[in-house]
């Protein structure tokens, strides 16, 4: 008999539509202890409140990946050139 796959595909949004933080984490691929660990270091979404509620609007979502993007890019860079550097000195 097989396992029942694990994998839940995020639901399809339509546009303008917002992430409560569990659907965010989802459809980022972290967990919410990663979120909320993002959050104490000032790297999260921003937030928008609506009630009782913390949702994150696609904009919010889009510039947090841009963001984290650029900030992997630009230590992708700084490894690159310190191992340049190293390898000059050899």
């Amino acid at each position: 008999m097989t396992k029942p796959c694990k994998y839940v595909r995020p639901a399809v949004r339509q546009p303008g539509e917002v992430h409560s933080i569990k659907g965010f984490c989802r459809n980022n691929g972290i967990s919410v202890t990663s979120y909320f660990k993002l959050k104490q270091q000032g790297l999260h979404p921003r937030e928008m409140k609506v009630g009782k509620r913390i949702v994150i609007t696609p904009e919010a979502e889009a510039e947090w990946r841009h963001e984290r993007e650029a900030e992997a890019e630009t230590e992708w860079r700084r490894k690159r050139e310190a191992d340049a550097t190293s390898n000059d000195h050899d």
